[in-house]
């Protein structure tokens, strides 16, 4: 099974840094699990967007982008559910 190369974005390692230490875990762990699997069973594709998925930790939601030909997870945000959208 072919593995993806797995990008965090600078502001996602602050977002990620901000949070409690067991849910950064939690959230690291599900990030580090998108190489293997980019498309989980949780996760949603984005409505309006071709290749953004999101998936949920807890109360967080991870949104990210998968990019099949050079086989890249791209992870731009990490934020609270309630605000995960606006």
């Amino acid at each position: 099974m072919a593995t993806y190369r797995v990008e965090v974005t600078s502001k996602t390692v602050k977002e990620i840094a901000r949070l409690e230490q067991d849910i950064g875990m939690k959230i690291l762990q599900s990030v580090e699990n998108l190489a293997l699997n980019p498309r989980p069973k949780n996760s949603r594709k984005l409505f309006g967007s071709e290749s953004s998925y999101r998936i949920r930790v807890r109360d967080y939601r991870v949104i990210y982008q998968v990019d099949d030909q050079l086989k890249q997870v791209t992870v731009f945000r990490v934020v609270h559910r309630r605000e995960a959208y606006r």
